[in-house]
């Protein structure tokens, strides 16, 4: 049941396989098309995402990372040319995209739709959903760094979730929570970027701006009810960065954790519900 439940999600929204439900709809133009109810529910959120920071989370941005050379296109380790990139970022944004009568309405040729950003958080709370109903208590569903815990672990004791060092030269642990409850999702820049003339361009790119993030080297941990919710939240706090994404994320309540590059160390910016929660996070 699991393994059918997440072929589902793939069938519905890779854009690796030409015959998905996403993949059909990106080929085609402007117009509206039928949605199934695991595609809409995944992209009305993208879209409340998408509304809610500002434009931070854009399911669109795709065209933009390809020029980027972040993409599937080979990388050239390049600034793109600035008409090129003026042009392409008019072509995106998911304010062009809609949802009327369980359709999805695409305002402009152009579009192509990512899931990526939230995808694999909805695909553990697909398989959240079968354990629930299985009446099993007590788990820890992971797929692509994307996870969620319930109960305890074998001896008794909460499920350990570790948060890494966001360290481009090595793999660390930075702290671990303790947790019976929740979501975990965590996005960075530290792994994926490249050097041109002595600056560093992050794969993280601001749709706002069509440009790479200029943050310190860092990453954000969110720890949210829902894996869908935390995994698009993850990608739009880190596009924000600590200092806007703190103030936001403070405004909602949302239990969010930066790390930022200080020196040779790493300092930890809690948001207030994170500190409530998570007071030693060790």
């Amino acid at each position: 049941m699991i393994q059918q439940s997440l072929e589902a999600v793939n069938a519905g929204m890779s854009t690796y396989r030409p015959d998905s439900e996403l993949s059909r709809i990106n080929d085609a133009g402007q117009g509206c098309y039928p949605l199934s109810d695991s595609l809409r529910w995944v992209i009305e959120e993208s879209l409340s995402l998408y509304h809610n920071s500002g434009g931070a989370f854009d399911v669109t941005v795709g065209p933009l990372v390809d020029l980027w050379g972040f993409g599937s296109t080979e990388r050239d380790n390049k600034v793109p040319d600035s008409v090129l990139l003026t042009e392409t970022q008019k072509s995106i944004g998911t304010d062009k995209l809609s949802i009327r009568d369980d359709q999805l309405c695409k305002a402009s040729d152009s579009i192509r739709i990512d899931l990526s950003a939230i995808a694999k958080g909805f695909a553990v709370d697909q398989v959240v959903g079968i354990l629930q109903t299985e009446e099993v208590a007590n788990y820890l569903v992971e797929i692509g760094g994307e996870l969620r815990v319930a109960g305890t672990r074998g001896d008794g004791t909460a499920w350990r979730v570790a948060v890494e060092r966001p360290d481009p030269a090595r793999r660390a642990v930075f702290g671990v929570l303790e947790m019976t409850e929740g979501a975990v999702a965590t996005s960075g820049e530290y792994r994926n970027f490249f050097t041109y003339e002595g600056k560093q361009y992050s794969h993280t790119l601001d749709p706002r701006t069509g440009w790479p993030v200029s943050h310190p080297q860092g990453s954000v941990t969110v720890v949210h009810e829902s894996a869908m919710t935390a995994d698009g939240l993850a990608t739009a706090l880190n596009v924000m960065g600590r200092e806007e994404g703190l103030k936001w994320a403070n405004e909602r309540q949302l239990s969010v954790l930066y790390l930022e590059s200080e020196g040779e160390d790493f300092k930890e910016y809690p948001s207030n519900a994170f500190r409530q929660r998570f007071p030693d996070i060790h």
